[in-house]
């Protein structure tokens, strides 16, 4: 099997270093280049068409933000991970607005951090948990989310559907997983969503994990 080939993008050459030598030592992963600003990820990622981009949001040009936009919109193949110390809510939202497919805490051990790139090249979505924490405990706070009392019937389909989604695989691999065409999970997630008054993925993830819908329960 080909290794999951990784871009490592954060301005602190020695923070490179240190997690690609990490990476290096777990194996199955190369790391096939580095860059310190925005400018040099878009233009490694285009040259280097990496599976898997770690992307610091704090760059001394242009925001990591702007460079996820511009890689997920030229190499749309390459998954971008964000990797930074930003542990609130509205980081991460603003990363997965802009095409990030995870976000990670630099306080991520190397072996969380190794099992999370692996992940997300295969289509899963990693998120640290303490940002879910947050996330869902905000929207408790806005009543976005229900009470126990407001439980809302879904069908057997649509837990399946939940429970995948809370795992992190797109929308293609549920089709594939389920049997079903594309277009028909996009309609099963529009109708979950609006069952349970929720705007996003995001949001039904911080659903599914406060009241154990993911499990069934």
């Amino acid at each position: 099997m080909e290794p999951i080939r990784v871009l490592l993008v954060d301005d602190h050459a020695i923070f490179r270093r240190g997690t690609a030598d990490a990476l290096r030592l777990l194996g199955g992963l190369e790391v096939v280049g580095e860059a310190g600003t925005a400018r040099e990820a878009v233009e490694r990622a285009r040259t280097l068409r990496p599976d898997v981009v770690l992307m610091d949001l704090s760059l001394p040009d242009e925001s990591g933000l702007e460079a996820t936009r511009r890689i997920v919109r030229e190499v749309p193949e390459a998954r971008v991970v964000v990797l930074t110390y930003l542990d609130d809510e509205a980081s991460l939202l603003a990363a997965l607005r802009a095409g990030a497919r995870g976000y990670l805490l630099k306080t991520v051990a190397p072996e969380e951090l190794w099992a999370h790139v692996r992940a997300a090249a295969a289509g899963a979505m990693p998120i640290s948990g303490s940002i879910t924490l947050k996330l869902f405990t905000s929207l408790e706070e806005r009543h976005l989310l229900p009470g126990e009392g407001d439980a809302v019937p879904l069908t057997p389909r649509e837990r399946e559907l939940v429970t995948l989604v809370a795992q992190g695989y797109s929308n293609r691999e549920i089709a594939r997983r389920l049997f079903l065409s594309v277009s028909t999970v996009k309609l099963h997630l529009r109708n979950v969503l609006r069952k349970l008054n929720l705007r996003n993925r995001t949001e039904l993830v911080a659903h599914a994990a406060r009241t154990g819908l993911w499990r069934g329960t």
